[in-house]
């Protein structure tokens, strides 16, 4: 087949091989560039993709029947959804992937294959992370908490030190007090 067919019989492609899957598609894995691509939640993420000047197909690996399952094809800038639950967060775009508002169903292998021999541009491994702040913060505290108890401890050790040294101040300026003028003997009096 040619890269580009007449007419009606390029959409018909199109939009008939998904419900035929036996029609010939070359998306050697070997050969595709692997992406793994960390996102956290509610985030967006540009994944670069080279691409061919045809049209494009994204498809979701299935692991447990390892087929590629079509979400979108790109073609002349504009895509047409598969899955229109996934329009709003996944855009292929002419220099790679758009992944808007990062979800825990996104996760999973993606597959970029470009023409009709499906030659794979790339493959996508896309992985969901919780927000890095609450991880941050989870390791902040021990070491917060350590900063308090030294604190603290620095605190109370200046304070009895500063006790300690006025006593022995006192105690040592009495004893000199003491040489030099006798106490008052407040008991006896004329």
């Amino acid at each position: 087949m040619s890269e580009k067919l007449p007419g009606i019989y390029y959409f018909i492609y199109l939009f008939i091989y998904p419900y035929f899957p036996f029609l010939p598609c070359s998306s050697a894995s070997s050969v595709c560039p692997i992406i793994h691509q960390y996102i956290p939640r509610y985030s967006k993420a540009f994944i670069p993709i080279p691409r061919s000047n045809s049209y494009v197909v994204l498809c979701r690996v299935n692991l447990t029947s390892s087929q590629c399952e079509w979400v979108l094809i790109a073609n002349r800038g504009r895509c047409y959804y598969f899955n229109l639950g996934l329009k709003e967060h996944l855009i292929l775009h002419q220099m790679g992937l758009i992944v808007m508002h990062m979800k825990k169903e996104l996760e999973g292998e993606y597959q970029v294959l470009s023409g009709i021999n499906r030659t794979c541009q790339g493959r996508v491994l896309m992985t969901y992370v919780e927000p890095l702040f609450l991880y941050r913060i989870v390791l902040l505290i021990p070491g917060a908490m350590f900063l308090v108890g030294l604190g603290i401890l620095w605190d109370w050790l200046i304070k009895a030190r500063s006790r300690m040294g006025a006593s022995d101040e006192e105690q040592t300026a009495n004893q000199l007090i003491q040489h030099v003028i006798p106490p008052l003997d407040t008991s006896a009096r004329p």
